[in-house]
């Protein structure tokens, strides 16, 4: 099928494309350590996630505006937990903070916003927790 010479080229090729990627993937990581997004994304996962552990637990109705302005940012919550990553990379962002809350089975949230600047957490009287974009 091959001879040994092309076989050496393609494995040379295959290594060289590897390498690239992996490369990337450290230079990409080293970058948001260095700006220090890292903490920030992580810090930002663990107060939304305490914000919605905490509007479970309050009776009635919540509306709750959080204060810091997020925008480069773009949060998921999803299966009880949150992700904070760097705004349209989702599925790209190596650095993502993550962070589980307890939540209340049977009023799971599912959410996606990217590129925001504020949110507003909000539980109706049912116990249901939604949060939007705010300008």
């Amino acid at each position: 099928m091959y001879n040994k010479k092309s076989a050496l080229v393609f494995k040379g090729i295959a290594s060289l494309v590897v390498s690239g990627i992996i490369l990337i993937a450290f230079l990409s990581a080293g970058k948001s350590y260095g700006k220090g997004d890292l903490f920030v994304k992580e810090a930002l996962a663990r107060d939304i996630a305490i914000l919605i552990d905490e509007m479970y637990s309050v009776p009635g109705v919540v509306e709750y505006v959080y204060p810091l302005d997020l925008s480069g940012f773009g949060v998921v919550v999803i299966e009880n937990k949150v992700k904070v990553y760097e705004a349209g990379k989702e599925d790209i962002d190596l650095t993502a903070g993550e962070y589980s809350y307890a939540g209340i089975k049977g009023l799971e949230l599912n959410v996606e916003l990217d590129g925001l600047y504020k949110i507003k957490l909000m539980k109706s009287g049912g116990g249901t927790i939604s949060i939007e974009k705010v300008r």
